[in-house]
């Protein structure tokens, strides 16, 4: 009985580690995500690993780059036109 319960809470401090290592980076992406979209565009994620969480935060951080240029081209050349009007 006893070394049942031993077991139990090895398994679930080990299932409890597992679930942060990959919930702790998918939670900064979502973060990082929510600031995209509320227009903070200089923001990155800034997971490292090489896996499909690695994979999704390096596609965030590339959409970033580009809309985060795409922005600033539209906001020079909205520039551009407001000073050909005047």
């Amino acid at each position: 009985a006893i070394g049942t319960i031993v077991v139990f809470l090895i398994s679930t401090v080990i299932l409890l580690l597992i679930s942060n290592i990959i919930t702790n980076p998918l939670s900064q992406v979502a973060y990082v995500v929510q600031l995209l979209s509320e227009g903070m565009l200089h923001n990155r994620a800034m997971v490292k690993s090489t896996d499909e969480i690695g994979l999704l935060a390096s596609s965030v951080n590339t959409m970033a780059e580009n809309l985060e240029r795409a922005y600033n081209e539209l906001e020079s050349a909205n520039q551009t036109l407001e000073y050909r009007v005047q």
